[in-house]
């Protein structure tokens, strides 16, 4: 089990365990099941689990099993694939099989020995061939029915009857009957007739679903009947067992809408026709389900009519039932020896075997051979498969002429089987090629970042139609195969089925959806794919997209003038700045050396740019390699990497780059800088090759030597200026980093003692000669990222994006004005018009990769938020935003990727489509808004800010509603259309395509163009462009108006939904009223099942059926409109009265009928029928006294008087006014002090910002302020608590298909920062059912303590909550608990004056 919470996951292995010992296998025979190298591994998990179970299962297994009998026999059925769906009895080859299969087994399972076995050709026979002369076509044959196929299902009914008969009437004489067990009061225990019949009825579910159906379902019960009543020799069983016989097969069919009653209709005339007598109890129980459930009797008529239109049927079949002359015995069913199914996974076993232990001694029909066996070493025995395969092949008896002449006749598989020599005996039915099963385990990943090759897996789309954006999407495909190899440890490779030289299986998946959630809980995996990456980051739930390299390795260096730079690839600074974002492995040690020559070369480079005399030279005398990431390598990596970036951006906008003077410097010491890297590269490189070629080991006297003789070139600092033969400190640090890489180099026969050695030389031959290298190599293995042939696979997907090919529209032809005068010229003209032919015209653009964004330094910036990759060093330059692309060598690209969250949006896969992860789309559409936001000044942002608090804030709006758009079912052209609009900040000319009838399309596009987001005047202009552009009917966007221009929920009346189609939409119906009245749906289930009628095609969802909702289910509808812009909800007659007032206030109530209390007035009004049917049925009399009169009514001053001076309290007395005989006091002259807060935030922040761990329930009604002020409160937990912030919404429909605790585990388990304390904030906590609430508690139980401090936000509590609270506090827990420190408060606070007044001054609404 590899997800899930640990009591989910306890559950899973509880049923497991429970339907293994209720098929009768025990612990012995399980593990007989394993191979021996697995069966020590399979006993721990087996005692774990018991040992878990003891603690925690028994309490919450009983919530989810039932108490009560479990009549289920052991159904092996051997068919092949495809054959599960072909009925019976029907004139086919696969038919045939399958019929003589099951009467075969009806006649082994009641022991019917002396009837003739049946095989396929009693059933289907071949047609002997029709001459040619009769048809003038040739031979022809046919398929008829074999010579037992008329007699077959009579036959065997009839000897089941014969055989149920003689139990029966055995069980009758017995002194101790096992099948009708009489009880004290008339009852009778028939749990085990329950379970020997079972197998009956799946029999009758086949003969239901062939042909005729119901004749054949007729034959069987009335030759069964007949049989239980034939007149023979012997005892026969009672009226007592027939009828139990008859109330077994009413127990396993029953009365359902699903069966209407058929199979119960046929026994009940076999009955009647065989006199027999039959159960008062289930007579009972069917008057009772007539009356009742399905039907309502009617008291003038007496007739029972039916409930629903659906109920019709079966009602009907109910009425020929309770027509027949049936006999009837008293009879009481009752079983007593039902037992509690979670008891099962006691070690010691059952005290009483139960009925549904007992196997019901199936014999296998095709047999397996007993398997060849050896004996190992250890004692073991194993099974050599090749040994298996033949043994079982000369065992098997030959196939017999007829029979192969059959099938080869029919056709199928069988035939090629049969052809080949394998005979019918051996039918590849009991030989089954099961998987390894370590592979259904959790893979044990051997790194904390491995290496995954996914390419066949995980794909960029990209295309001409596709305009400036790409799709990544996991491909449509089954059963992907994790393959790994011992040779590389943190190496895998996920590929469809199929042999991998020299690697094992790990783990196999049903579908690549399947292998992705799998893979996307790895810890920090790196995906390589065809010519990019995926790298997930350090809080362990972003992905981060990864590119080679921004230009092509064959586009020439960047020159200008005499000066030219070397490409990237063959540096060593990228090497070293971004080898972690692709795990490239490199050894610690190979990594150091690398990093000082980097160091090296940037401060010899900056000391000769500033001078020797210069306060800005840096230091080239310090170096702390020892002391972890250093400061000198992480400062020269950072501006070795923004100077990089800034001279080819400020070369390739600059039309005269060579007059830039600071261009030209910066070049000039870049150039400086890879020349002194790759001197001194050649000096290392050589000294690795003496050391190799000539065996040396003097390290110090080859560093000298080979630094003096690069002297006349270049200083090399490695020795000392004054004194050339002595070693200088930089020297000395090189000699010792060198140490450990050549000493492990000399251990023969270990690979991995080479690995550092290995790795140094690649980095250094690749950057003294990189472009004279006859081929390339992989610097680590199974990482091509710094080959140039990956690089061109990137660069050619970014290319793609670039480019994009859009239809050209016309513009707007002139249609000239005219009268009645001249139609029949402007006919001809127009005639001649439309006899011309326009060319259909294709533009290209081409998006320019060079140019200035204003957001990608500001994505680069350390201080611009929290960083996905918290090291610096080999991450590359620092990326705050979940939305920057990057490349290996840190190159700024123009795109950003914005992930879709499956969970929420409910994403699902798609075996025609995949699974959409994200979207990259290029800078170029947001390009100009964002400009416009950072030139803008707005109230509040500071000038040296620049307007890029704006710019993040409206970039954090418009890119998740691009990914609207581009998930959204417009066709291409539409969304190309919308890009180009945000590209040119709206000013388009052309309007987009639409067609007059497609009202549904122009829906769609209007819904969406309407949630463009807006936060500047260009963005707002914008908005205005996209939503004038389509051409919405008026009596459709009535049906499209969002509440608060959010969500689309309506509640409406029934006559709406012939409104909507009357207008062109396409509406999917759904109707509740059954599961309703059944009660068989729970919220999760109605929500999937609404949703899930949602298509491309199809944007509204009317429901019926459904009078109230829960308010989860309403939240969970409203937020799923939210999410969707597009579709709409409407709710059919719901009664929302009764729900909370933030769920109504996500409802529209436009189409909604009309609230019958809004018309009440007066006391007249009160007693119309319309009101007195919503009003309660009890009254109560106020005295006539306390009604205010006529004239109080006419101003709301006098009617405030009235009830001043009537309800107002005596001082002295206490009584009300005007009534000296009221002895109780029911108004006091002060109001009670509120024991609500009526600040919460003091003690909030006190509890927050304490030392000890803390548990908070904060309480109040909506709008208080509780989740703004958490949010207010963020940045200070963050900055003084050092907390790692989580959030969660206690509403979010995540719970429907994810357990609590799961998400729980996922939400707090990021990797932002392990060494600091999280905070859990779970908002709208009262949305949380009872039993979510309590696994949330026993979940901060077990987590509660000094890494984790919980908030619980919400609306409002109950007494349960308040007692969940004090079972939690330390005074109520053991000594010795985590929880003793801890602090538990419940805060409860209300809307006060002052806090009203503070909120109204800060938004400048003060009453004035």
């Amino acid at each position: 089990f590899d997800h899930g919470a640990e009591s989910q996951r306890q559950f899973v292995a509880a049923c497991i365990m429970c339907w293994c010992k209720a098929a009768g296998f025990s612990f012995p025979d399980l593990l007989e099941c394993l191979r021996p190298e697995d069966q020590e591994s399979f006993t721990r998990l087996w005692t774990e689990l018991h040992e878990a179970y003891r603690r925690t299962g028994p309490t919450s297994l009983r919530r989810m099993y039932v108490r009560g009998p479990l009549p289920t026999g052991i159904d092996v059925r051997w068919v092949d694939e495809g054959i599960a769906d072909v009925p019976i009895f029907a004139r086919t080859r696969d038919s045939a099989v399958l019929t003589a299969q099951w009467l075969n087994m009806l006649l082994l399972h009641f022991g019917l020995a002396e009837h003739k076995p049946f095989v396929p050709e009693d059933l289907v026979c071949v047609a002997p061939p029709v001459p040619a002369a009769a048809n003038g076509t040739g031979a022809v044959s046919g398929l008829l029915d074999g010579p037992r196929m008329d007699s077959a299902l009579k036959e065997v009914s009839y000897a089941v009857g014969e055989s149920l008969r003689r139990d029966l009437a055995a069980d009758a004489q017995a002194q101790a009957p096992a099948l009708v067990v009489s009880l004290q009061g008339g009852k009778y225990d028939t749990l085990q007739l329950v379970t020997r019949i079972a197998v009956l009825a799946d029999f009758v579910a086949l003969l239901r679903s062939s042909s005729a159906g119901d004749a054949k379902i007729g034959t069987f019960f009335a030759a069964l009947s007949s049989a239980l009543a034939a007149d023979e020799k012997g005892p026969s069983p009672s009226d007592a067992h027939v009828a139990a016989l008859f109330d077994a097969f009413f127990l396993l069919h029953g009365l359902t809408s699903e069966n209407e009653g058929l199979e119960i209709e046929a026994l009940a005339n076999a009955y009647e026709a065989s006199n027999l007598s039959v159960s008062a109890q289930t007579l009972e129980e069917v008057r009772w389900l007539h009356e009742n459930y399905y039907g309502r009797r009617d008291k003038a008529t007496g007739s029972v009519k039916s409930r629903l239109e659906r109920f019709g049927a079966i009602c009907d079949r109910i009425s020929k039932i309770r027509g027949l002359p049936l006999q009837s015995v008293a009879f009481q069913r009752h079983f007593t020896k039902t037992q509690f199914v979670g008891e099962l996974l006691n070690d010691a076993g059952t005290s009483t075997s139960p009925p549904y232990l007992q196997q019901l001694n199936f014999q296998l029909l095709c047999s397996q051979p007993a398997r060849l066996s050896r004996k190992t070493q250890s004692g073991a025995v194993t099974r050599d498969p090749e040994e298996d395969l033949a043994e079982a092949e000369s065992s098997s008896p030959p196939v017999q002429s007829e029979q192969v002449a059959f099938f080869t006749e029919v056709g199928g598989e069988f035939a090629q089987r049969a052809s080949s020599g394998r005979g019918a005996a051996f039918r590849n039915f009991s030989h089954w090629d099961l998987h390894d099963p370590s592979s259904t385990g959790l893979v044990d990943w051997q790194e904390p970042c491995p290496v995954i090759s996914a390419s066949q897996v995980i794909e960029i789309e990209s295309g001409p139609s596709s305009y400036l954006h790409a799709a990544i999407r996991v491909r449509p495909g089954l059963q992907p195969v994790l393959w790994h190899s011992e040779k590389s440890p943190s190496f895998y490779r996920l590929q469809p089925a199929g042999k991998s030289d020299g690697a094992e299986i790990c783990k196999a998946f049903s579908t690549n959806s399947e292998a992705w959630q799998f893979i996307d809980r790895a810890q920090s995996p790196v995906l390589a794919l065809d010519g990019w990456y995926l790298r997930k980051s350090a809080d362990n739930m972003s992905w981060v997209v990864v590119f080679p390299s921004a230009k092509d390795p064959a586009d020439p260096p960047l020159t200008l003038g005499d000066l030219s730079l070397r490409q990237r690839r063959f540096l060593l600074w990228p090497l070293c700045h971004s080898h972690n974002l692709v795990n490239l492995s490199f050894s610690q040690e190979a990594l150091q050396v690398v990093q000082l020559l980097v160091t090296t070369a940037w401060e010899m480079c900056c000391k000769e740019a500033f001078g020797a005399s210069s306060k800005q030279a840096p230091s080239c005398e310090r170096f702390d390699i020892f002391d972890g990431p250093a400061t000198g390598i992480e400062k020269a990596l950072h501006e070795l990497s923004t100077m990089s970036n800034e001279v080819e951006q400020m070369a390739s906008l600059q039309a005269l780059p060579e007059s830039d003077e600071e261009l030209v410097a910066q070049l000039r010491q870049l150039q400086k800088y890879q020349q002194y890297e790759r001197h001194l590269a050649e000096v290392l490189l050589r000294i690795l090759w003496k050391m190799k070629s000539q065996q040396r080991d003097d390290l110090g006297g080859l560093i000298r030597e080979e630094s003096l003789r690069r002297w006349a070139t270049v200083q090399v600092p490695f020795v000392e200026n004054n004194d050339r033969q002595e070693l200088s400190s930089l020297g000395h640090v090189l000699q010792r980093l060198l140490v450990p890489i050549a000493t492990k180099a000399g251990i023969v026969g270990s690979p991995m003692t080479t690995r550092a050695w290995t790795q140094l030389e690649l980095m250094l031959e690749a950057c003294y000669r990189g472009e004279q290298l006859p081929r390339e190599r992989c610097l680590a293995k199974h990482v091509h990222v710094t080959k140039s042939s990956f690089a061109q696979r990137g660069v050619g997907i970014l290319r793609s994006l670039y480019h994009a090919e859009h239809e050209s529209r016309r513009a707007p032809t002139v249609q000239p004005f005219s009268d009645s005068e001249d139609e029949d010229a402007l006919d001809g003209g127009a005639k001649s018009t439309r006899g011309a032919e326009i060319s259909q015209r294709w533009q290209v653009s081409e998006a320019r990769s060079d140019k200035a964004y204003v957001d990608t330094q500001m994505d680069r910036d350390p201080a611009g938020g929290s960083l996905l990759f918290q090291r610096q060093v080999g991450f590359g330059r620092p990326l705050s935003s979940r939305h920057g692309v990057m490349t290996f060598y840190d190159e700024d690209l123009p795109l950003y990727f914005v992930a879709l969250d499956r969970q929420r949006l409910k994403v699902n896969y798609s075996s025609s489509d995949g699974l959409c992860l994200g979207y990259l789309v290029h800078k170029n559409v947001l390009a100009e808004l964002l400009q416009d936001a950072n030139r803008s000044r707005c109230v509040g942002i500071a000038s040296s800010d620049g307007g890029l608090q704006l710019v993040r804030s409206l970039r954090m709006k418009f890119l998740p509603w691009i990914a609207d758009v581009l998930r959204s079912p417009l066709p291409s052209e539409t969304k190309t259309w919308i890009l180009r609009c945000c590209e040119r900040m709206g000013m388009v000319a052309v309007a987009p395509y639409q067609e007059r009838g497609h009202v549904n399309l122009a829906m769609i596009a209007y819904c969406l163009c309407r949630c463009c987001p807006a936060g500047t005047e260009a963005a707002l202009f914008l908005r205005s462009v996209l939503t004038n552009a389509w051409h919405v009917p008026a009596e459709v966007k009535q049906f499209i108006e969002r509440k608060s221009d959010v969500y689309g929920l309506y509640v409406v009346k029934p006559s709406t939904l012939q409104r909507m189609r009357d207008q062109g939409l396409r509406v999917a119906v759904r109707n509740f009223e059954r599961e309703v009245w059944q009660r068989s749906l729970n919220n999760s289930a109605m929500y999937l099942d609404i949703i899930s009628h949602f298509s491309s095609y199809c944007c509204f969802v009317y429901v019926r059926g459904l009078p109230k909702l829960d308010d989860i289910l309403l939240k969970w509808l409203a937020e799923y409109t939210r999410l969707h812009p597009w579709r709409f909800v409407f709710l059919e007659g719901v009664d929302t009265s009764f729900n909370f007032p933030e769920n109504r206030d996500r409802c529209n109530f436009r189409f909604a009928p009309a609230n019958p209390l809004h018309s009440v007035w007066s006391m007249e009004d009160l007693q119309t029928d319309a009101v007195a049917e919503a009003r309660p049925s009890h009254t109560v009399p106020y005295p006539v006294r306390l009604q205010p009169g006529p004239d109080d009514l006419q101003e709301p001053r006098r009617l405030l008087q009235f009830f001043a001076r009537q309800f107002a309290p005596d001082s002295s007395t206490g009584s009300l006014a005007g009534d000296a005989g009221q002895k109780e006091t029911l108004f006091s002259p002060e109001p009670p002090p509120s024991s609500y807060s009526p600040d919460f935030r003091s003690e909030l922040e006190d509890l927050l910002f304490g030392d000890l761990p803390c548990l908070v329930l904060l309480v109040s009604a909506p709008g208080a302020g509780k989740t703004h002020h958490m949010a207010a409160l963020r940045g200070r937990l963050e900055e003084e608590m050092q907390f790692d912030i989580h959030e969660f919404d206690g509403s979010s429909d995540i719970l429907v298909t994810t357990a609590l605790a799961e998400v729980l585990q996922r939400t707090v388990a990021s990797q932002g920062n392990t060494s600091s304390q999280k905070l859990l904030i779970l908002d709208e906590y009262h949305m949380l059912s009872d039993e979510h609430k309590d696994e949330l508690f026993e979940w901060v139980r077990a987590k509660l303590g000094p890494e984790l401090r919980v908030v619980l936000i919400a609306n409002r509590s109950d007494s349960k909550d308040r007692e969940r609270l004090e079972q939690i506090r330390p005074s109520t827990l053991g000594s010795g608990t985590a929880l003793q420190q801890a602090r538990v408060a419940l805060i409860q606070t209300r809307l006060s004056r002052r806090r009203i007044e503070q909120v109204m001054e800060a938004r400048g609404n003060l009453e004035r």
